[in-house]
């Protein structure tokens, strides 16, 4: 009898549950719909935009003034080149200086550096740069070194402030003491004469780029303003100083002879206050860069850092597009948001066209994006009190919903306790309620009144017969008395059994099922009484998804009698052993296995000597002839051996299921001689022994086929038999 307790598993949800999921569900559903409308209208995707496309155009307006300035101002030095190229056309024309001795020491440029100092001086007040310069030279700087240049060098700490008359806003960096002396401009605590590279002169960009450019394409018609070149790291024009940005160009003279370079420079100070960063966000960690590209991984080196930004020099920054428009990009691990726009320093087909100049503006991401981050949480605060007032009401509706209807379902477990029946339920003002319950308190009733009825008839029966039941909700079991009597189970309490304890009963008795499906779905348990008598009952058992219901009936004379029926069909009466028929079906069947099989044999024996038996001793001697062998037989195989009496004098053997047929070969090998040396003692007192001849075919070197294996065993043993007798005798296929 098999069947599961299911009483937990297949519990149904409380009216509490089955109220409360759909309003949690219309509640969640409601959240999901406004997060999906928020979503689709992409409101805070737009107020990024919206951030973006400002920080966009404040960058272009920025990147607009500075591109102005750079181009209208601080690199246009036409009038003063072409008037210095004046100035020392004259004075070599005159003979007051030498292009081969001008940048070989002060006195021989003197009267060239006094001459444009004052164009100088107005030049700086005019394109209020932080500093001016020209550093004489007519020779190449390829491979010269740690040399010293002729040159001036005027600053202004402050260019944005008013103009002084007389120059006291002024200092000289570099300039021979003559010129100082004559123009009472002080000098700084770096002052020197000359200019004084102290490394290779490439690593002064300034004076280096521009002059070697125009110097090695004499022969080229390029003005020396297209051979102009901004520094793209900050340069130190003097030992000791601040550095700076440079702005240069080298001075070439009608013929070509290019004589040193002229340029402006721009403290980082006085860039960093013409590039406000508050503009781009009063709040947030924001500024400007300015910076130039590296055209081998396109990534930006900065040359001047404005603003809060923390950016090292010469540390590449890799700005990432951004789908909406804009770059990102990591600054000490942090996110921010860029946009640029390019500063055409260079004209097209100029020695420094290729570099790619830029104003960068960025600003941190949660900076720029603090308003839609402030909407975001008020819609997240928004969406998580509306689901927390939503499930707090959903609880306090089904709360009142499931109470009046929980009570009643108490009430009625209460009553089940105690065996009291079902009671009068509470009312409670709910008028479809409270309609169920006085259906249900009268249907309870009638239900009880026919059980008893039926219970009683049960009782007067003949019939040996008992009945249990099983309810897998409630798990709870009822059981007749005579199912109890049936099973041999006195003084069990029917009104104390629980559901665990019967089971447990139940599963005691497993050992005792004779027959585990009778063809009905039942069991059939052998049963044996104290007294030593044998009952067998029979157990059918139906089930559903609520109960379980089992019905027991004593069969024990029909079983008795189905036994003997059966035992008569399939075993001979004389040995005990299977029939020819019993035989062939349990063999057949194992064919159909053949994975139990693995190796097997069938031995056919046939008894020596039984016909002279008959005829000396009787029939009765023959049997016992017969009854000994039998016993042989089976005293000398394994358990597991199919042993058949088929005829008067011949046996049937089938082994299976061993690894190799060399272990059936040492089994029948000892069957042989234990056999052969097995005595029977007839009335006489004249022992007689065993005789026995026997063929053997082998599965599957033999063949795979019953039937034929079967033909093939009667030959060996029919070849054995017209032989020598006594011995077993393997199937051989050459054979004659």
């Amino acid at each position: 009898m098999i069947f599961r307790n299911n009483s937990k598993g297949r519990k149904g949800r409380s009216i509490f549950r089955t109220v409360l999921y759909p309003l949690l569900f219309v509640v969640l559903l409601e959240a999901l719909l406004l997060q999906g409308s928020l979503s689709e209208s992409g409101v805070l995707g737009k107020l990024n935009q919206n951030e973006q496309d400002i920080l966009k155009k404040q960058i272009q307006t920025r990147g607009t003034f500075l591109q102005n300035t750079i181009a209208n101002s601080w690199s246009d030095f036409s009038f003063l080149s072409n008037k210095m190229n004046e100035t020392t056309q004259h004075l070599l024309d005159n003979g007051e200086i030498s292009l081969e001795k001008l940048d070989q020491g002060s006195q021989e440029c003197e009267a060239l550096l006094e001459g444009i100092s004052k164009d100088l001086i107005s030049c700086l007040y005019a394109k209020r740069v932080s500093g001016i310069f020209i550093i004489l030279n007519t020779h190449d700087l390829d491979g010269e070194e740690y040399t010293k240049k002729p040159g001036l060098y005027i600053r202004d700490f402050d260019p944005l402030s008013p103009l002084s008359k007389d120059y006291s806003d002024l200092i000289f960096g570099r300039a021979p003491i003559s010129l100082v002396e004559s123009l009472n401009i002080s000098t700084d605590r770096q002052w020197t004469p000359l200019f004084e590279f102290n490394s290779e002169l490439s690593d002064y960009d300034f004076f280096y780029e521009p002059f070697q450019a125009a110097y090695k394409n004499k022969a080229n018609s390029l003005k020396s303003l297209d051979y102009g070149y901004w520094t793209t790291s900050p340069s130190l024009l003097a030992e000791g100083g601040n550095n700076s940005i440079a702005y240069s160009i080298p001075l070439i003279l009608e013929d070509g002879s290019v004589y040193g370079v002229l340029g402006i420079e721009l403290l980082p100070d006085y860039l960093k206050a013409i590039l406000p960063s508050e503009e781009l966000h009063i709040k947030g960690n924001s500024g400007y860069v300015v910076g130039v590209q590296n055209p081998e991984d396109l990534s930006w080196s900065p040359v001047l850092v404005s603003g809060a930004l923390q950016i090292n020099q010469g540390e590449a920054m890799n700005l990432q597009p951004l789908d909406g428009g804009g770059y990102t990009v990591q600054i000490n691990d942090e996110p921010f948001i860029s946009h640029f726009m390019e500063l055409p320093l260079y004209r097209s087909n100029t020695p420094f066209s290729r570099q790619r100049w830029a104003l960068i503006g960025m600003v941190e991401e949660n900076q720029l994006y603090a308003f839609s981050n402030q909407v975001a949480e008020g819609l997240k605060l928004s969406f998580i009190m509306t689901i927390l007032v939503g499930v707090i009401g959903s609880v306090v509706v089904s709360r009142r919903l499931s109470k009046p209807i929980f009570i009643l379902s108490k009430e009625v477990s209460e009553a089940q306790k105690n065996k009291e029946g079902i009671p009068e339920l509470s009312v409670t003002k709910i008028h479809e309620i409270d309609r169920f319950a006085e259906a249900f308190t009268s249907l309870s009733k009638d239900i009880v009144n026919s059980s008893s009825r039926f219970l009683s008839m049960l009782d007067m029966a003949s019939v040996s017969i008992g009945g249990f039941e099983i309810q897998k909700k409630e798990g709870t079991v009822f059981a007749t008395k005579p199912f109890f009597e049936l099973l041999g189970w006195e003084n069990v309490d029917t009104a104390e059994l629980t559901l665990t304890k019967f089971l447990d009963m139940i599963e005691d008795m497993k050992d005792c099922i004779l027959r585990s499906d009778e063809g009905d779905g039942s069991c059939l348990y052998h049963l044996e009484r104290l007294d030593g008598s044998v009952r067998y009952i029979r157990i059918k058992v139906t089930e559903n998804q609520e109960r379980v219901v089992g019905i027991a009936e004593d069969v024990t004379q029909s079983t008795v009698e189905r036994l003997r029926i059966e035992h008569e069909r399939d075993y001979d009466l004389l040995t005990g052993l299977y029939n020819r028929r019993a035989f062939y079906r349990q063999v057949s069947e194992l064919f159909k296995q053949p994975h139990r099989l693995k190796n097997a044999a069938i031995l056919m024996i046939d008894l020596d000597n039984l016909k002279i038996i008959n005829d000396r001793y009787g029939h009765d001697c023959g049997d016992k002839y017969i009854r000994r062998a039998g016993q042989s037989f089976v005293d000398n195989l394994p358990k597991s051996t199919i042993c058949s009496r088929v005829s008067g004098d011949e046996f049937f053997f089938f082994l299976y299921g061993y690894e190799d047929k060399e272990s059936m070969r040492q089994i029948l090998t000892q069957l042989d001689l234990k056999v052969n040396n097995t005595w029977v003692r007839f009335p006489n007192g004249e022992p007689q022994k065993i005789g026995a001849s026997g063929g053997i075919a082998w599965y599957p070197d033999d063949s795979k086929d019953f039937q034929e294996l079967m033909k093939l065993a009667d030959t060996a043993m029919y070849r054995i038999k017209h032989g020598k007798k006594g011995e077993f005798c393997e199937f051989e296929q050459d054979t004659p």
